[in-house]
Order: structure tokens, then C-alpha cells, then sequence
């Protein structure tokens, strides 16, 4: 049975801090527009005042993602990547989905120690680990701790539909991203990814603050070891999943 817990994104290391971010207000003939996720910013024009976080109709811009937030074990990180925002170029979308690799987990490319395949597994922390499944697709990982790494399973599309929609042969948003070979796929990823950093050129993964997402844990799908480890994590309700939670 899955668990429930409030996934907020304030929060890193465990610890909940308050976000400032000094903004410029903006009226609806001239709304701001985030620079990463591209999605418009609403302000309350009324007063000259933004509306307090939490507040219906409210966001703000998202935020870059430190490399401090991945120097920690996958298990740690996958949670807190639901909700957060991935693009390259100019399609993306929110992380819905989630699983968490270890070397000490013998599911993991790391268990047998670095390899020609895994190298991206053991370098920079914050950067992409692309890997072949089965001959058949690509998967996208964000490595953390040596040998961590976070494979993304799903994305709830956003923004370059069309472009997604032509990549994948089909008008069906929910296929789109659901699955990491159908996110791959949609978001262009191959080989040529592996080791990039996520740092905006042209990979990005970003917080959004004003949007906490609630996540469920459960087993991990598609594989044949450590099949109990409950390290998958879904954005809970979520229609954008490869599998029901």
C-alpha cells in the first residue's frame, strides 16, 4: 500500500526555509513571464502588492537548483524532485514520477562499481546520466552522490506540446511524457546528453516554489532486484504517471 506525504519545495536537507525573491509587479497588459518554465507570473495589481505565497492565482518565478541540493544519496533527492520543473530548449514539463538508484542497491548500474556506461553515475553531482534500455529507448537520470543517481519516469507536459506530439506520433498528451522512454523521447533526450550538467545550456531542472506537490512511494517497476525497496515516487493523483501508484 503507498504512503502519503507533502512534498514541499521550500524545504531542502530537512530543513524549511522561508524564499524571498525581489520581483517587480506587473499588470495584465504586461505580464512576467519565467524565464525558465516560460509560464506566465501572476501579481496581485491591487495595492501595489504580490499576494502572499499560498494565495489562489499566485506564482512566482521559479528557482535554479544548486548543485548542494544533489550532493545527497538518491533516496533523498528523488522525493524532492516531484513538482520540480525539467526543459531543454523550449519543451518540458513538471516531474511527476520518480525512482532512486544506489550503489548499494543491486537494482543500480553502480552496484558492480564505475563502468564505461555508468561513468556519468560516478562525476559531478547535478549533471545527466543517459543509459539504453533493453536496446530499445533512452532514460534520463540526475546523478547525486557518487554512483546516485534519480531516473526521471514521467513528466506532466507543459510546454512545447507540439513539438513533443510530432516527436512521439501522437495527439495524446497523458502518452507523451508518461514513462522514460516516451519522456525521452518527447524531450529529444540520446546519448549525446550524457554528462551534461542541468544548468540551462540546454538542460534545466528548477524549483517552483509556489507549487508543493503531495508524492506517494512505492516499489520500483521493471526490475528484477531488490524488487521491495519502495524507492519510486509519484506526484499523488497524478494522470501524468507510466503506472497507477
Amino acid at each position: 500500500m503507498s504512503s502519503t506525504s507533502a512534498n514541499n519545495k521550500s524545504t531542502q536537507h530537512g530543513i524549511t526555509r522561508p524564499i524571498q525573491i525581489s520581483v517587480p509587479i506587473r499588470t495584465p497588459s504586461n505580464p512576467a513571464i519565467c524565464q525558465f518554465c516560460q509560464m506566465q507570473i501572476l501579481w496581485k495589481t491591487a495595492g501595489g502588492t504580490p499576494q502572499q505565497s499560498g494565495d489562489q492565482g499566485m506564482r512566482r518565478e521559479c528557482i535554479a537548483i544548486h548543485s548542494e541540493f544533489f550532493t545527497r544519496p538518491a533516496s533523498e533527492v528523488a522525493p524532492d524532485l516531484i513538482g520540480c520543473f525539467l526543459s531543454i530548449g523550449k519543451v518540458g514539463g513538471i516531474i511527476v514520477e520518480t525512482e532512486a538508484y544506489q550503489p548499494d542497491d543491486p537494482a543500480s548500474h553502480s552496484f558492480s562499481g564505475p563502468s564505461l556506461r555508468n561513468r556519468a553515475m560516478f562525476g559531478p553531482v547535478g549533471h545527466c546520466y543517459v543509459y539504453r534500455s533493453y536496446g530499445l529507448h533512452w532514460c534520463m537520470n540526475v546523478v547525486c552522490n557518487p554512483g546516485h543517481a534519480v531516473l526521471l519516469r514521467a513528466l506532466r507536459p507543459t510546454m512545447g506540446l507540439e513539438t513533443m506530439a510530432t516527436r512521439r506520433g501522437t495527439q495524446v498528451e497523458k502518452l507523451l511524457c508518461s514513462g522514460p522512454g516516451r519522456l525521452t523521447a518527447a524531450l529529444g533526450i540520446d546519448k549525446s546528453h550524457d554528462g551534461l550538467a542541468f544548468d540551462g545550456h540546454p538542460l534545466s531542472l528548477v524549483e517552483q516554489p509556489d507549487c508543493p506537490v503531495a508524492s506517494v512511494q512505492s516499489v520500483r517497476i521493471g526490475i528484477s532486484r531488490a524488487i521491495d525497496v519502495r524507492w519510486r515516487w509519484c506526484a499523488a493523483q497524478s494522470q501524468w504517471l507510466s503506472r497507477k501508484a
